[in-house]
């Protein structure tokens, strides 16, 4: 969702663009931790939720789980913290609560950018994704030069929003959550989405009647994002991922959620 420095890709449709974060309000808690070299005794975490695999909710429960859920604990561990918590919010407003430090850090499939990384201390990358184009089955749409001219559902403040806004002709309709472009698109009020692939791949599980019918080549890199001011913290979770890529833990997360193993590089 949310993405990397990017490749040049078919320049007739797209163009490269980089996306800093939005406005948000001020009636957020305060970060508890802030330490300096020393472990927090607490962390609070800000998070774009519904946003599966990565963090969301099932239905009749108040846990978020996921993917950077079980990344952010593990790192956590490391270091001898388990209390962690997960504070929904909008993903256009978490890089401004980030850089206010109104929360101790941000884990929600955030793609490191040179603009981004202006205003935040990013860990160092934790995963690499790809953009993609979903469509509703039995549509015409197969490429990104299809998309010319034609409705493109996306979430608001997201890398996928930047590449969308450069297709020519294109309508670009913007959404708070995901799930409500995907919703969208399967009601026929847009004719495409473009979303970050892991997201919407698994999207389709629930939405059998819409796939996935490309990924855009932008090789993104996800990063947890921290207030410059507590710089000790990222230390601190850049040894923690360290450790769990070397002890195996990394892996055995990501397999739970992708049922593969991580691609090199991860």
């Amino acid at each position: 969702m949310r993405k990397s420095t990017f490749a040049l890709l078919s320049s007739a449709v797209f163009s490269i663009g980089l996306v800093a974060a939005g406005c948000g309000g001020s009636d957020t808690p305060k970060a508890t931790s802030g330490s300096s070299g020393v472990a927090p005794t607490s962390i609070k975490v800000a998070s774009d939720i519904p946003y599966a695999p990565f963090e969301f909710t099932e239905a009749g429960s108040t846990e978020v789980k996921g993917f950077d859920v079980d990344v952010v604990k593990a790192v956590a561990a490391t270091f001898g913290t388990t209390d962690v918590t997960f504070v929904k919010r909008k993903f256009d407003t978490i890089l401004l609560d980030i850089e206010q430090a109104r929360f101790d850090m941000a884990a929600s499939s955030i793609t490191i950018t040179v603009e981004r990384a202006k205003t935040v201390a990013f860990s160092d990358p934790y995963f690499l994704a790809n953009q993609s184009i979903m469509v509703k089955k039995g549509s015409a749409i197969k490429t990104e030069a299809d998309l010319v001219g034609k409705k493109i559902g996306v979430q608001r403040g997201t890398t996928g929003a930047t590449l969308a806004g450069k297709v020519k002709d294109a309508t670009l309709k913007q959404y708070e959550i995901i799930d409500d472009a995907f919703l969208a698109l399967s009601t026929d009020r847009v004719d495409a989405v473009v979303n970050d692939f892991p997201i919407s791949a698994y999207a389709t599980k629930a939405k059998p009647e819409l796939e996935v019918v490309t990924q855009i080549d932008t090789k993104e890199s996800y990063g947890f994002a921290f207030p410059k001011g507590n710089t000790s913290l990222r230390d601190l979770f850049n040894e923690g991922l360290a450790t769990i890529k070397t002890d195996g833990t990394y892996a055995t997360i990501y397999r739970k959620w992708f049922n593969q193993d991580p691609p090199a590089g991860s």
